[in-house]
């Protein structure tokens, strides 16, 4: 997540449990926590970044099929 909206009753302190809030999730698409060992690097893939926004307005980069240094 790179950026959050302050409505829909979200708050910092409270975004751990967001998944259990999503409704609209696509077919195979979980949501889930972690705390990153080292700082996040996203590069874009063919020339492509992927931004994607979910159904409370939050702004999520992809990091899989090495669009970065995180692995899922």
């Amino acid at each position: 997540m790179k950026a959050f909206r302050d409505s829909y009753g979200q708050t910092y302190a409270n975004m751990k449990d967001l998944g259990s809030r999503y409704k609209r999730l696509p077919v195979g698409w979980k949501f889930r926590v972690a705390t990153l060992k080292q700082d996040l690097i996203t590069r874009p893939v063919a020339g492509n970044a992927t931004v994607m926004q979910d159904e409370f307005e939050n702004t999520f980069d992809y990091v899989g099929d090495g669009s970065s240094n995180f692995v899922p």
